[in-house]
């Protein structure tokens, strides 16, 4: 997005903590039942946010 090479990209967390999270509950709660649904928050990288967004993952 940087290079202008794409208008705009996604950066999709990969919940591994909430994945962990919930399979600790299945383990330890026979009646526990996960949702039918999770949302995820997702993050648009734009031309205007990518300078900021690569600097502030390590970048």
């Amino acid at each position: 997005v940087m290079d202008g090479v794409l208008a705009a990209s996604f950066i999709y967390p990969l919940c591994v903590k909430e994945a962990v999270e919930i399979g600790d509950q299945m383990l330890r709660d026979p009646n526990f039942v996960p949702e039918k649904k999770y949302e995820v928050e997702s993050l648009m990288i734009t031309p205007d946010n990518a300078k900021e967004v690569y600097s502030a993952a390590g970048g």
